[in-house]
């Protein structure tokens, strides 16, 4: 297009276009008069706009979630009359409320700025029936026209490869290619990137020295600055933000500071921002950390800006459901109900979107399209926006003339296929002729040491730990960098997990007074992400039974304590190293305490499903912590002060026990009582034959021996050794040392039982820690 044919135009233009034409604009060093107005823009612009006060109010009158607050408002702009339909009935009533309140921005003098005006719809052939019904509008009193900056048409190849990773290493080869030809490497583009793609272009880009700017996919929620800010927050936004500032360290933190600033500055219509924590919070989960953009380095970009550009476009994973995206007809708004409005349907929509995929392939200039079959595996198909009058199909070859790094590994993964299966490969031949040499079947299984510095860049500059993972590292370092490094763990939900929680969930809250235990227990149960069988929904349905006796009889358990206050599902996090930004977070189920002798006494109690383990003797080898690290973390509560520990139990709430009598023995708590009998007379009325704590009992001469009492001296000491073993794990770990250690004690080798992880690690003999035994705390 000619940038002199803009000049005293209104452009309308897709989003995503914007900064493209913008930038033409700009590169032309010509001074026009030009208004550009995105579809998203023109929305709001004709219609109205809504900020943070409306969805607060929403959300408020509705007691409904931020999220389903803006697919109410989103919905709004389609409503324009009322309807016995209830949806858009209630969509229009809301609507009128949300205008009387004035909390619906309509910009009245936009649609007389449009009037008389030359406007000019960029590249809009294919779009929503709504935008084309708000255009039809505009013709009515302005000049409008459509201008479609097409290249001339061209043939493509449509390259496919049997997996994801090969597609990427035929992508990074072509760009060495391009790249060896003095292509500006600014001027090579990926389009359609997912973030399932994000691991194999960085492995592979890596191997062919590409830089690649990847768009940042961890949210600021993790960091430490914004643990700070929920653990600061309070009514009074400034005095959080004024003691939040004494905790910058890093450039990064000042970065994730003024963020949060910028989240909390939306909602300044209220004054005690304790009614907007939840939608703050939301906010936050959706920000990302901002990541520095590399200047020399290959861009992501939307396919849509492939359509008007001189730029090398590499459009990947062109298969089915990935693009065009797939509509279905599952919105707030059903396909029936949008007919009756005049607005697309999923129908009309994934029509609309498989025409303009293929009308940008069709007209794009430097364009090279690749596929999957297979993907994890599973059999995958090309896009339905395939077309054989647009594009022929070829196999992938992949030229090994740009990385000898990739080349050896892909020689290694042949040679690997060759020795299970006999196939011997063209690329095979090809390369093993070029490194004869290379080694092969001469495995050692030690762990190669890392770049700490590194390291720590790709953990975000911060280490955030718990139990679990260091117990991880301390059974087995090896086997921490898997889990929680790598993190090649996937997580899935089971029958047993998913009990825990609900248990855990309703145990939280369940000590009120009318507390409605059916409803919670029901919505616990619908609400979770697991789908239950038939023979487990009979359990679930028993297990109901079992969950009322078990809050029964702690309801009777706390008749015998003095202790009167309480905090349940308490989030604990410490700060370990401020300078390395490493956080130690634990979160303990139930936390008992009260005043004696101007001390806070504190009970510690954990729900335990399964068999719980009371050996706290292992601590000095830092395994088996966790009631340990319950000390620490209860020391480290900022809303108690004084702390004196009373006990720390953990508390079996499910057993195969059907008789009443045994299952109240079952749930009597399981751990170490204080032994000053004063402090204990506080935590159990009881504990001379104690009816809430196993094992308690005393004589004329004192506790009986298997009664499980500890000095306070001792648990001093205990929580000292969980605070060095946090710090030297901490420690080691950004020393990036993740050596395979698995530990032994008795001739047991504990770290190997349940490992996922034997066909990675190759583990051997003289891999094995082998432990002295300290003796057990367990009762015989």
């Amino acid at each position: 297009m000619d940038i002199d044919s803009l000049n005293n135009k209104i452009i309308i233009i897709k989003d995503s276009y914007k900064k493209i034409l913008l930038k033409k604009i700009n590169d032309s060093k010509k001074l026009i008069n030009v208004k550009i107005i995105t579809l998203n823009e023109l929305k709001r612009k004709y219609y109205f706009d809504y900020n943070e006060e409306c969805i607060y109010y929403v959300c408020k009158k509705y007691n409904i979630i931020c999220d389903i607050a803006k697919i109410y408002l989103d919905n709004l702009y389609y409503i324009d009359k009322d309807s016995t339909n209830e949806k858009i009935h209630f969509l229009y009533e809301l609507k009128k409320d949300l205008i009387n309140k004035n909390l619906i921005k309509e910009n009245k003098l936009f649609r007389e700025f449009l009037k008389n005006k030359d406007i000019i719809l960029y590249n809009l052939k294919y779009i929503d029936k709504f935008y084309i019904n708000i255009i039809n509008e505009i013709k009515k009193y302005s000049n409008v026209k459509s201008y479609d900056d097409y290249n001339k048409v061209t043939k493509k190849v449509l390259y496919e490869a049997d997996n994801q990773e090969e597609e990427i290493s035929f992508v990074a080869s072509s760009i060495c290619e391009l790249l060896n030809k003095n292509v500006n490497i600014k001027n090579i583009k990926l389009a359609n990137v997912g973030e399932d793609y994000y691991f194999i272009i960085k492995k592979v880009f890596k191997l062919f020295n590409i830089p690649v700017n990847l768009k940042s996919k961890y949210s600021i929620s993790g960091s430490y600055i914004v643990n700070k800010f929920k653990e600061l927050y309070c009514s009074d936004i400034n005095s959080t933000f004024n003691m939040l500032e004494k905790f910058i360290k890093t450039k990064e933190d000042k970065n994730i500071y003024e963020q949060l600033i910028n989240i909390v500055n939306k909602y300044n219509f209220v004054s005690d921002y304790n009614e907007v924590k939840n939608l703050i919070y939301s906010d936050i989960d959706n920000t990302n950390i901002k990541v520095n953009k590399l200047k020399n380095a290959i861009d992501i970009i939307d396919f849509e800006c492939a359509l008007d550009t001189d730029d090398y476009v590499f459009l990947i994973n062109f298969n089915e459901g990935i693009i065009p995206v797939n509509y279905k007809d599952e919105d707030y708004l059903s396909d029936k109900i949008k007919e009756e409005l005049n607005v697309s349907t999923s129908y009309e929509l994934n029509t609309i979107n498989t025409l303009n995929i293929q009308n940008n392939i069709k007209y794009a200039k430097n364009l090279v399209i690749s596929y999957s079959k297979y993907i994890d595996g599973i059999e995958a198909y090309k896009s339905c926006a395939y077309s054989s009058e647009l594009m022929d199909i070829e196999k992938i070859q992949i030229k090994y003339n740009y990385s000898h790094s990739y080349n050896k590994l892909k020689l290694l993964s042949l040679k690997d296929e060759n020795n299970k299966f006999g196939t011997v490969s063209d690329d095979l031949i090809l390369l093993n002729s070029m490194y004869k040499d290379e080694k092969y079947l001469s495995y050692d299984n030690k762990y190669k040491s890392i770049n700490k510095e590194e390291l720590y860049n790709y953990l975000g500059n911060k280490l955030s730990l718990s139990y679990t993972s260091i117990n991880d590292y301390y059974k087995c370092k090896f086997k921490y960098y898997l889990n929680n490094v790598l993190r090649v763990n996937k997580y899935e939900d089971t029958f047993e997990i998913t009990i825990g929680n609900i248990f855990h969930k309703i145990l939280s809250e369940c000590f009120i007074d009318n507390y409605d235990f059916d409803k919670r227990y029901e919505e616990e149960v619908s609400n979770c992400n697991y789908e239950f069988n038939n023979a487990e929904i009979f359990f679930l349905n028993k297990l109901k039974s079992e969950l009322i006796f078990i809050i029964d009889t702690i309801k009777n358990q706390l008749n015998y304590t003095q202790l009167n206050k309480f905090m349940y599902e308490k989030e604990v996090i410490v700060n370990i190293d401020e300078k390395k930004h490493i956080t130690f977070k634990g979160i303990i189920d139930k936390i008992i305490y009260g005043e004696y002798n101007k001390e806070n006494v504190v009970v510690i109690i954990d729900y335990k499903t399964g068999n719980p383990s009371l050996n706290i003797k292992n601590t000095i080898y830092g395994l088996d912590m966790q009631l340990p690290i319950y000390i620490y973390l209860a020391k480290n509560i900022n809303d108690i002060s004084n702390v004196r520990i009373g006990g720390f139990y953990l508390q079996k709430i499910l057993n195969n026990s059907n008789n009443e009598e045994d299952k109240k023995n079952n749930l009597k708590l399981q751990g170490y009582s204080n032994s000053d009998t004063s402090i204990l007379q506080v935590v159990d009325s009881s504990y001379e034959n104690s009816l809430v704590i196993k094992g308690m009992k005393t004589s004329s001469n004192g506790f009986y021996n298997y009664s499980k009492v500890i000095s306070d001296d001792e648990i001093d000491k205990l929580s000292s050794l969980v605070k060095d073993k946090i710090n030297d794990a901490g420690r080691d770990i950004l020393n990036a040392s993740f050596d395979i250690n698995p530990k032994e004690i008795n001739g047991k080798l504990i770290s190997c039982n349940y490992c996922k992880y034997k066909d990675i690690c190759y583990m051997n003999n003289n891999d094995i820690i082998k432990l002295n035994s300290i003796g057990s705390d367990e009762n015989e």
